[in-house]
């Protein structure tokens, strides 16, 4: 078994223990601004993912750590944004707040110094973010952060992640109903043969007599 590196981490999938530990951190009251950045950026690139994966035919570990893998195609966050609304996942409003959230992120991820939820730019990037609709409803989350900016950005990051999980469970719903409709027709077929054949021994039957 080949010895894991650094980078793997960033790449593992997010188990339930793991979005269990991340969410503890984000509702905390005071939770230091970076890893509000980070980890609430976090939770919303892994439901961009699984809305990805969804639709691959293949979609198994060893073929999405090839589309992941720092050569691949889907190696950064703003790739997986681009595909997502390709696959008509989500519109341009999501596509856009999507894009905002990966901004901040890697604002606070690449900045050589400290950097806070009140700083003009972030304030400004936050401005331009825009409500979140699913189906005729808006999708809001309130958070429990204490500053208004922080406030607003795991707000966005927790609307974007019902948002997708309401997303999701339709598609399960939508499978489910497409082979419920498959196993009700090949109940007909099954039906309809059987009685072809029965027609046809009493037919047999009737000229044998």
């Amino acid at each position: 078994m080949p010895k894991p590196k650094l980078r793997d981490l960033s790449r593992r999938e997010l188990s339930e223990e793991d979005y269990i530990a991340v969410v503890e951190q984000l509702e905390a009251p005071d939770v230091p601004d970076m890893v509000a950045a980070i980890l609430g950026a976090t939770l919303v690139e892994h439901q961009v993912e699984q809305a990805i994966r969804i639709q691959l035919k293949q979609a198994d570990a060893s073929m999405w750590g090839r589309l992941t893998d720092p050569t691949g195609p889907l190696r950064d966050f703003s790739s997986k944004i681009v595909l997502g609304h390709a696959l008509g996942r989500y519109e341009q409003e999501v596509t856009n707040n999507l894009y905002i959230v990966r901004d901040i992120r890697n604002a606070f991820a690449h900045a050589r110094t400290l950097l806070s939820f009140d700083h003009p730019t972030v304030k400004a990037a936050l401005r331009r973010t825009t409500p979140i609709r699913h189906g005729r409803k808006t999708v809001n989350v309130a958070t429990l952060a204490v500053e208004p900016e922080k406030r607003a950005y795991l707000s966005v990051c927790s609307s974007l992640f019902l948002f997708f999980h309401l997303k999701f469970v339709e598609s399960i719903k939508r499978r489910e109903r497409r082979l419920q409709e498959k196993e009700e027709e090949l109940e007909f077929l099954q039906k309809f043969i059987a009685s072809m054949k029965a027609a046809k021994q009493s037919r047999s039957s009737a000229s044998g007599m």
